[in-house]
């Protein structure tokens, strides 16, 4: 790290330790521009949204950085509640859950094809910048909306 001091996790009643740069958490989403740098940014802006939503209710999380992995977050609870989080973002209203399902077919592929532990949920969040957040559950047959994501 360059400069920026490191604020380190624990989680009480788990041998789990996360080092995590400190920095401020982004609130909302950038404006949209269209450049291809632009296009990472937002995506990444959303990443880091999603994981300050799930820290602010209580989840230790950690970001995949690659561009090829399946899922952005992998969020969890001492209690052994875990969550793994793909995190999108649309610039156009969200659609019906068919439309969703159709739209992020090859995200929601990629969820079903992870092997969950006991109490694990595969969730997509998108974001919208006019509507918020939706959260689907990803499962072997299917997805659901579900009103919150804990």
């Amino acid at each position: 790290m360059t400069g920026k001091t490191a604020k380190i996790k624990t989680c009480s009643g788990c041998s789990i330790r996360i080092d995590t740069p400190l920095g401020e958490p982004i609130t909302h989403a950038p404006q949209e521009t269209g450049t291809p740098r632009d296009t990472f940014t937002r995506g990444r802006a959303v990443e880091f949204f999603a994981k300050t939503v799930l820290e602010k209710r209580g989840y230790y999380v950690i970001r995949s950085a690659g561009t090829g992995s399946p899922v952005d977050l992998v969020a969890w609870r001492c209690s052994g509640q875990h969550i793994l989080v793909k995190a999108e973002r649309s610039r156009n209203k969200i659609l019906p859950l068919t439309g969703v399902a159709t739209q992020y077919h090859g995200d929601i592929d990629a969820l079903r094809a992870i092997t969950l532990p006991p109490l694990a949920q595969r969730q997509l969040w998108v974001w919208n910048r006019r509507s918020g957040w939706r959260f689907f559950e990803v499962m072997a047959g299917g997805i659901s909306e579900v009103a919150d994501y804990v």
